[in-house]
């Protein structure tokens, strides 16, 4: 009788434990829906969030003209202030992009607490692709956006920072 209740237990505390690890294994998986939603909000926000980067990378460009036709002896630290602003705002609009992103994701799994506290939307990229891969979501719209992101802030160095001088910046009288 010892047996068959020792037996019994092991069964069920064996039962229990996989039960267990097979809810681990699956804690990315999330209902059909979910995949749905998220492939239709990549669609809807790639070409908006393309947009905003392209409007701070116009802004940045314009910035950066009027220090180079500057022809008198105008203080032009601020356009470099801007122009650096609108790097952030090239930033921002992909940020943004992975925000909605992560708040579609709350709505099918329990992830409130998990989310890494930052700012920089790789890190949230970084977070989102467990869920992402294990339901079969194309994420190639999101590759696209970050590398085009990446692309525009390393055009916007190249054509500031390198190409401008303090005397640019500064153009002294002497």
């Amino acid at each position: 009788m010892i047996k068959k209740i020792f037996i019994s237990i092991f069964l069920i505390a064996i039962f229990a434990l996989s039960f267990f690890f097979f809810q681990e294994a699956n804690k990315y998986k999330l209902p059909k829906e979910y995949k749905i939603e998220i492939e239709n909000l990549i669609d809807e926000e790639t070409p908006k969030t393309k947009n905003c980067i392209d409007e701070y990378y116009i802004k940045a460009q314009n910035e950066y003209l009027k220090i180079k036709n500057a022809k008198d002896t105008e203080y032009l630290e601020e356009s470099v202030f801007l122009i650096d602003n609108y790097q952030r705002g090239i930033e921002v609009c992909e940020f943004n992009m992975v925000s909605m992103l992560i708040e579609k994701t709350e709505n099918y799994a329990n992830i409130k607490d998990k989310i890494p506290p930052t700012d920089f939307a790789d890190t949230l990229n970084e977070f989102l692709y467990p869920y992402l891969d294990e339901n079969n979501i194309n994420d190639k719209k999101l590759t696209e956006i970050n590398k085009y992101t990446s692309t525009k802030i390393n055009e916007i160095d190249n054509f500031s920072y390198i190409s401008l001088s303090e005397d640019d910046i500064y153009k002294q009288d002497n």
